[in-house]
């Protein structure tokens, strides 16, 4: 392995995740009886176990390219027993919404952790892999996010076979279930949790917000601050961080770029910066 230890911080993260993915893999594994009687879910864990299994033997391949040691079967762990269903008991009536639950935390514990991979392999962007780490990350984290909002999108359909079959019927006394004999309670959760995700979203823009700065580069000598926000580079305004660096792309070395710079309690202001 290398013995940068840059590069080392990044190998270390992805022979977690590898790991990580062989957890989830196990845990699908573990389900499959428990969601067998409802056919949608049955098919959805399928699927996420293949993808699970797929992802790990990427990433494996990856990690042994950057000069990582191969992961082989991980033992058990913490996210294998989170996964794993409990004993049915009369505590736990609804098995398959309890395995879809844990399979959604799990699902948004690993693209947070593909995240983190992300953020620390794009500031070590040196690497001679192929196919740079980075851009791997962002395509598991988006394969666990959509596998997140499958699990969200059964929840109505699993919710209300399970219930019943238990024998436990529709009593709402709201107009739609009592008056008219539709019951929309457990569409209506689905519809609530959904609209609960999308409103408390942390949006990011606009512009950018100023995290950390190289020291004494030139930004840093032009007086820019972490916690400023750049909003705009020559009159181009600045949605967010990614459109920032086609602003720039034009931009010779030596060539001034004019950034409009806000700053909380002394507002906005323009300030020339040479690359």
């Amino acid at each position: 392995m290398t013995a940068d230890p840059q590069t080392m911080t990044v190998v270390r993260s992805i022979a977690d995740l590898v790991a990580l993915e062989g957890d989830i893999e196990a845990g699908l594994a573990s389900q499959q009886d428990i969601v067998a009687a409802h056919p949608d879910a049955a098919a959805a864990l399928q699927r996420f176990h293949g993808m699970a299994q797929g992802q790990r033997s990427v990433l494996n391949e990856h990690l042994l390219s950057l000069g990582g040691a191969g992961a082989g079967a991980p033992p058990p762990s913490a996210l294998v027993a989170l996964l794993s269903p409990p004993p049915t008991t009369a505590a736990a009536p609804l098995p398959v919404c309890a395995a879809l639950r844990r399979d959604y935390a799990a699902f948004h514990y690993a693209a947070f952790g593909y995240g983190l991979l992300w953020g620390m392999a794009h500031r070590n962007y040196a690497e001679p892999a192929q196919q740079p780490t980075f851009r791997l990350a962002e395509q598991h984290q988006r394969a666990y996010a959509a596998a997140a909002q499958t699990v969200v999108g059964l929840l109505a359909d699993v919710l209300a076979w399970e219930l019943n079959r238990r024998g436990e019927p529709c009593r709402c006394l709201c107009p739609s279930c009592r008056g008219l004999g539709v019951c929309i309670c457990t569409t209506a959760a689905k519809s609530v949790t959904v609209d609960n995700l999308a409103e408390t979203a942390l949006p990011d823009g606009p512009g950018v917000a100023v995290r950390e700065l190289r020291a004494g580069g030139p930004a840093d000598r032009c007086g820019i601050r972490v916690g400023d926000v750049i909003v705009a580079a020559d009159d181009q305004e600045v949605p967010d961080p990614w459109k920032f660096n086609p602003c720039l792309a034009g931009f010779r070395s030596g060539q001034p770029v004019r950034l409009r710079v806000h700053r909380e309690a002394a507002g906005t202001r323009d300030v020339t910066v040479t690359p």
